[in-house]
């Protein structure tokens, strides 16, 4: 016979998800899976970093000068990791007015901040199933 165990609700899903999406990793820590929550934070937070390090923190200067409104990042993939994106237009801006040649490096650095941010909605989507227990105790089967 099969023994499974109703699991509770550990927080509001709706929550750790918004956290999650501000700093990845939060959402988990306020599920109270604190290791889980910081190696989401070293990682997703470490290839945005990585990327904006290797673009020289041009990462949004290519938009077109119509284009650079206080919106428009949120088209992009980076908007997925919103705490790293809205701190680096705080401290980068668009970039230089003027053109500037393209980096070598820049196209990696592009990759790894919208990976960053991608990956970061697959995080919050696993805070939402983790804060709404959905996962079955497994049952003990007999040797």
């Amino acid at each position: 016979m099969v023994e499974t165990r109703a699991h509770e609700r550990r927080g509001d899903p709706n929550v750790a998800v918004l956290l999650t999406w501000f700093l990845p990793g939060a959402g988990h820590v306020y599920l109270g899976r604190v290791v889980t929550g910081f190696l989401y934070f070293v990682v997703l937070e470490g290839l945005y970093v990585l990327g904006w390090w290797l673009t020289g923190g041009r990462t949004f200067e290519y938009l077109d000068p119509e284009l650079q409104g206080p919106f428009a990042t949120l088209l992009t993939p980076e908007a997925g990791n919103l705490g790293a994106m809205l701190m680096h237009l705080k401290v980068s801006g668009f970039g230089a007015s003027e053109a500037v040649p393209f980096a070598r490096p820049a196209v990696l650095g592009y990759t790894l901040s919208a990976l960053s941010g991608t990956l970061n909605l697959f995080a919050a989507c696993h805070a939402h199933v983790a804060a709404r227990g959905a996962r079955p105790a497994r049952a003990l089967h007999p040797l």
